[in-house]
């Protein structure tokens, strides 16, 4: 469940992103993809 604090977050970040050319938008969803992963991996090892 994303938080709206969360939703504004990415929607700044996509909006970044198209300004950078992408580059922030990849560091930061490389980041949190890793961090969900070991999430999930928790909730599934339960």
């Amino acid at each position: 469940m994303i938080t709206a604090a969360e939703n504004m977050r990415q929607n700044i970040v996509l909006r970044y992103s198209l300004e950078l050319g992408g580059s922030l938008e990849t560091h930061l969803h490389r980041r949190y993809r890793s961090q969900f992963t070991a999430e999930q991996t928790r909730e599934w090892e339960r």
